[in-house]
């Protein structure tokens, strides 16, 4: 009970702080949610992939799990809105939240503060493969905008140079002078304290509430994930670290930025903005149970051991 609280007991503080600063504070969610994506975000991508412990093969195995992950999980999400007559813009608002969850704002800290340091070199490398199937796939789930679009979109991303950078560092040994990787270590710590407050703050401004179509959303987030994660993560024969975190990120609730496309890209905003909350209260009582089970032995018992 002690790990599962300590690691809960952080992210709840750091949230608490940003939703009580709503109350005090008129805080512009805008300017640190661009804050956090184009500075704090990819310096602590940056600073993770320069100093990794992860080797290429394992690296490879992870975005492998994370895209068959996804082309899994639009088919069971698609099926499932059919197989309900979901009508249309609640049904591809609802295959997004599943498709896309918090791994960024709850995700790292959650496994930051469960797992420890080189857990989170590992989310950080599955936030960069999921953030980067989102901005590519995600026009086209709720658009039919193309897959080009999202690709253009891509590279004017700085966690897309930032990834480049950090293994590039990594590959090539080169130090940064004047002492500059400390400065954007400095940066990347930032990231997940600046996240957690800002998941408070949207959280103090949701309205409560939801109706059949945002429970049948909050399961789809919050066991599909994990489900299929564990599928994936012992076919393709992940073990300890990988197989941890790739469960544990999967077990996210419905990502923030889901707001974001339903406004660029069409879909049921009311929808996503409840799915988003309750997913995310329901997440303090099932990931307590993901991290009890990745770190048990008991899926090691499944793993194949060449």
């Amino acid at each position: 009970m002690g790990v599962f609280l300590s690691a809960i007991a952080p992210v709840a503080l750091i949230m608490l702080i940003g939703w009580l600063t709503t109350k005090y504070i008129d805080v512009d969610y805008a300017t640190l949610s661009k804050l956090s994506i184009y500075v704090l975000v990819p310096a602590l991508i940056a600073d993770s992939l320069s100093k990794t412990t992860i080797t290429p093969s394992n690296a490879l195995r992870l975005a492998s799990a994370v895209v068959l992950m996804f082309g899994i999980l639009y088919i069971l999400a698609k099926g499932i809105t059919i197989a309900f007559k979901i009508p249309a813009n609640p049904a591809k608002s609802m295959v997004s939240t599943t498709l896309f969850s918090n791994l960024g704002n709850l995700g790292l800290p959650f496994v930051a503060f469960s797992l420890g340091e080189e857990a989170l070199e590992r989310a950080v490398l599955v936030l960069v493969f999921t953030t980067i199937l989102m901005v590519i796939l995600g026009p086209a789930i709720l658009k039919n905008a193309g897959i080009g679009v999202g690709l253009k979109v891509t590279v004017k991303m700085p966690l897309f140079w930032a990834l480049i950078a950090g293994i590039l560092l990594k590959i090539t040994g080169y130090q940064l002078p004047l002492n500059l990787g400390e400065g954007i270590k400095i940066m990347g710590n930032a990231a997940i304290p600046i996240a957690l407050i800002m998941l408070g703050v949207q959280l103090a401004r949701t309205q409560f509430g939801g109706g059949w179509y945002e429970l049948l959303a909050c399961a789809m987030r919050l066991l599909l994930g994990p489900l299929v994660a564990i599928a994936m993560g012992l076919a393709l024969n992940l073990q300890g670290l990988d197989l941890q975190v790739l469960i544990i990120e999967s077990s996210m609730p419905a990502a923030i930025n889901n707001l974001v496309w339903v406004s660029e890209f069409g879909g049921d905003r009311e929808l996503v903005t409840k799915t988003i909350l309750l997913s995310t209260i329901f997440s303090f009582f099932t990931l307590p149970l993901i991290l009890k089970l990745v770190t048990s032995n008991y899926l090691s018992q499944f793993a194949h051991v060449p």
